[in-house]
């Protein structure tokens, strides 16, 4: 059949006539169409003189010698094949300039001709039409396929600046394709940004039904690298009023999921009005749901997964219930590798631990659950040290660094007996990385999270002491502490190290705190640290005095988390019991941080067990009017701090 159908194809007259006949060829693909007449025409003819014509798609003659032309012969030997080359009796002359680029790429050359299949040549014709035939495309599509390839800022402005296509005629995706490449660029033109972030709104708002998911994603990822530079409320209320009232997300892929979640976690922060930021957490929950539909082994990259994993951690976003145990799997199966980057696992441990630390404080997980986290946490983390610690070329950036020590810390929990070799190499790391991070520009909150992530990891060696002497001068300068939550947290962090403060740490601190509305966390840990070390400056009554009444100010006893409550406990011990006058808290709080400072975490049996027993039994002793102060509780819940008495460790004491 086939050898019948090339006879057939040699006495026909034209190319295209056999293209079009109505028997198909079983090799052919399916849809084949013939040609048109106007693209590809061939014909056979005597080759009497060497000479031959090609008719092109102009209508015109082209006139030629046959080496340049290309004809169509049986192949012997070859099933279902046939040859391109000469013929002395007759010959079939295709165009070359309309089809010889398709054509070539699927030829063979055997022996001098080119050879090919007859089913991949007859692909090659249908490819070849369907490009021809193809519609031109629109003026708006020109304009933002010519935006999306410019390689400068200059470039793109330039386009919207254009006087025969202004900004406000641009279509939906030709504005989101502008506002894309500009939040690239990192764009710093207030006044062109802010016309193309409006005209995005308006389009959004008049065509809210029938946006594509690429454009939802592109447009929140903008914004969030624009919203330093210019407001962008108005468009991401439009974005997020867009995404509640989609019917389903099914259509959303794992890059827009990923896009979205990270948007909004970086724009969290930045929304001052609460009915916007409602607005973005119910967009986030219907994003949530349609992440969980998916299967694990779904086309998530880890880049994805780590987008994802920080985006939710920003916002401390556990519902639906499973979301967590979720994520650490994703990560699990995506991170836990040496060839993953070492970026993409600092930010999902990271935001893993945020996730981790909202759940202790709300009681929301199981210890099974929430040990099943922290392993995730761990090895992920551990991958990272080893490598910045053992592969040569690769470095870790100051901003990584910080973050996996900080998540190791939050996971470890002060239990670093297990970890002490790995441990090792993170302390190595620190010190190789100590002058770059005490270089960086406001490099005081980076320290500040590293100090407080090896305080609670309960660790120093040779390696930190470097590292601490290199960052002193940051620690010093009470213009370098750029908020009281980075004082407080290095000095908690140098006092339960029982080190010594850098000179103007601690007043600078307290300055800070008396000065503003400090944050609960942050006046607590100063509290810790002024009544945990032995090495402490003597701070006047005066001053601790003022900070009991701030932090008594600042602290809501109704929605005080657990875990705070129980470092305040061991605060109100202090204060009560071991300055010259004694200071008192209120009521409530009183009996909110007793509760959780005698029974210890509901859930969390590794603080119970350490604490529970000796308190209670000190506390069952002592009489309505007796206060007892037993200082190996608080060593066993892991506070190793110093009540200021001045006897050693280990003594019990009671004062009435």
């Amino acid at each position: 059949m086939l050898r019948t159908s090339i006879r057939r194809l040699a006495r026909r007259s034209t190319l295209v006539d056999e293209l079009g006949a109505k028997r198909r060829d079983p090799y052919a693909t399916d849809g084949f169409k013939p040609l048109d007449d106007n693209y590809v025409w061939a014909y056979t003819r005597n080759i009497l003189d060497g000479t031959v014509y090609t008719k092109h798609s102009d209508g015109g003659a082209a006139r030629g010698t046959s080496s340049s032309t290309l004809g169509l012969t049986p192949t012997q030997g070859r099933e279902g094949g046939f040859g391109l080359g000469s013929n002395p009796k007759t010959f079939t002359v295709i165009d070359w300039v309309s089809l010889s680029p398709v054509l070539l790429g699927s030829m063979t050359i055997v022996s001098g001709r080119l050879v090919g299949t007859r089913s991949t040549f007859l692909r090659s014709l249908t490819t070849a039409r369907q490009q021809l035939q193809r519609k031109p495309i629109s003026r708006q599509a020109e304009v933002s396929q010519r935006i999306a390839k410019c390689r400068s800022l200059e470039e793109v402005e330039g386009f919207l600046r254009r006087s025969d296509m202004p900004l406000e005629s641009f279509d939906l995706i030709t504005t989101c394709t502008a506002l894309h490449r500009l939040a690239r660029y990192s764009s710093t033109s207030p006044h062109l940004l802010q016309r193309t972030v409006d005209r995005m709104a308006d389009l959004l708002t008049e065509r809210a039904s029938s946006v594509h998911p690429r454009v939802i994603s592109n447009a929140l990822w903008s914004s969030a690298r624009l919203s330093c530079h210019t407001d962008c409320h108005h468009l991401v209320r439009s974005l997020v009023t867009v995404i509640n009232s989609l019917p389903s997300l099914e259509a959303f892929e794992p890059l827009h999921i990923a896009n979205c979640l990270w948007a909004c976690g970086s724009l969290y922060d930045c929304l001052s009005d609460a009915p916007t930021k409602r607005s973005v957490l119910a967009a986030v929950s219907h994003l949530v749901k349609c992440l969980l539909s998916r299967r694990p082994s779904a086309d998530f990259t880890e880049q994805n997964i780590s987008n994802i994993i920080w985006g939710l951690g920003v916002m401390e976003v556990l519902q639906p219930s499973g979301l967590l145990l979720h994520l650490s799997t994703l990560a699990e199966a995506r991170l836990n590798h040496h060839a993953a980057a070492t970026q993409s696992q600092a930010n999902a441990v990271w935001g893993l631990a945020k996730l981790l630390q909202a759940v202790e404080d709300r009681g929301a997980l199981s210890d099974i659950e929430k040990q099943q986290v922290r392993r995730v946490i761990q090895n992920v983390s551990f991958r990272s040290v080893t490598r910045w610690s053992s592969s040569p070329g690769v470095s870790a950036r100051p901003e990584e660094l910080g973050m996996v020590v900080w998540a190791l810390a939050v996971a470890l929990g002060g239990v670093t007996d297990a970890s002490r070799e790995t441990l090792t190499q993170l302390s190595s790391v620190i010190r190789s990385n100590a002058a770059s991070i005490a270089a960086l520009r406001g490099s005081d909150r980076l320290v500040s999270n590293i100090l407080w992530s090896i305080g609670i990891l309960r660790y120093w060696d040779d390696n930190l002491q470097h590292f601490l002497h290199s960052v002193s001068p940051v620690l010093s300068s009470p213009a370098a502490q750029s908020s009281a939550r980075n004082a407080c947290a290095s000095v908690w962090a140098l006092a339960v190290l029982d080190l010594p403060f850098p000179s103007g740490l601690l007043e600078a601190a307290v300055d800070q705190c008396l000065a503003g509305n400090p944050e609960p966390r942050a006046i607590t840990a100063l509290l810790i640290g002024v009544a945990a070390s032995i090495k402490r400056p003597i701070l006047s009554s005066r001053s601790i005095e003022s900070l009991f009444r701030v932090a008594e100010s600042v602290i809501d006893a109704e929605h005080l988390p657990p875990t705070l409550a129980a470092q305040l406990f061991t605060v109100q011990l202090w204060g009560h019991c071991c300055l010259p006058r004694p200071l008192y808290w209120s009521e409530r709080l009183l009996q909110k941080t007793v509760e959780c400072g005698v029974k210890g975490l509901p859930s969390d049996t590794r603080i119970v067990s350490g604490m529970q027993s000796a308190v209670r039994e000190a506390l069952e002793r002592a009489s309505p009017l007796s206060r007892v102060l037993v200082e190996p509780t608080a060593v066993r819940a892991g506070w190793d701090v110093d009540f200021g008495v001045g006897g050693e460790l280990g003594v019990d004491w009671m004062i009435t």
